[in-house]
């Protein structure tokens, strides 16, 4: 994930996601070492990092509402895009394919501890109609709130929006992506045209625990 320190930028991933890393370095045009070190809270488990220091970036980021403690306070000040929102999953959110009584099914969410931000994500989902629900749990005496899109017509519509024409992502949660994209329902049909008509309604519901 990334983390913004005075005038200093750092990204952080999984190690197999090293590829990801290579592409900021290559971005920002830096000379910097990228660094892989255990992540000590995982039996068999390496992170990889970058970070360089930039006043000019810093400030930049600051302008479109990135602080150093995020996870708590962030509200973007810069509209959300489709890009911004696969970076978004790509670092804090889930893409997931499973059975439930014996049936597949899917779901796509975004954890964070910002209460303004998980309303300007689900904001965005209902002008863009893609039908969403927000829960809110406790962890550790903090309030965290989940943006969850469920079912596969809703899903399918979602990646289509989160993968055109894109070039850069985790290719872990794009495989898991394509898996509900290829699925086929058995009203495949009726997905396609009217799909507008069904995600048009949008149910935001906050559960406070």
């Amino acid at each position: 994930d990334g983390a913004l320190f005075r005038n200093r930028i750092m990204l952080v991933l999984s190690n197999e996601d090293i590829n990801i890393i290579e592409k900021f370095k290559k971005f920002v045009k830096s000379n910097n070492k990228i660094f892989t070190y255990q992540d000590k809270r995982f039996e068999n488990s390496y992170l990889s990092g970058f970070g360089f220091a930039c006043y000019e970036t810093s400030q930049f980021l600051i302008s479109l509402g990135i602080t150093k403690k995020k996870s708590f306070t962030l509200t973007l000040k810069t509209p959300i895009t489709w890009d911004m929102l696969r970076g978004i999953i790509d670092g804090d959110g889930c893409i997931s394919y499973y059975k439930s009584n014996n049936k597949n099914n899917c779901k796509i969410s975004i954890t964070t501890g910002s209460k303004n931000f998980s309303e300007q994500i689900s904001s965005f989902y209902t002008q863009n109609n893609v039908k969403n629900r927000v829960y809110c749990y406790n962890k550790n005496n903090k309030p965290h709130y989940i943006i969850q899109v469920s079912n596969f017509c809703n899903c399918k519509f979602l990646i289509n929006k989160l993968y055109n024409n894109a070039s850069i992502f985790l290719e872990r949660k794009y495989f898991k992506a394509q898996l509900i994209s290829n699925y086929q329902l058995k009203t495949e049909s009726k997905f396609r045209e009217p799909a507008l008509g069904i995600l048009s309604e949008t149910h935001v519901n906050i559960e406070n625990n």
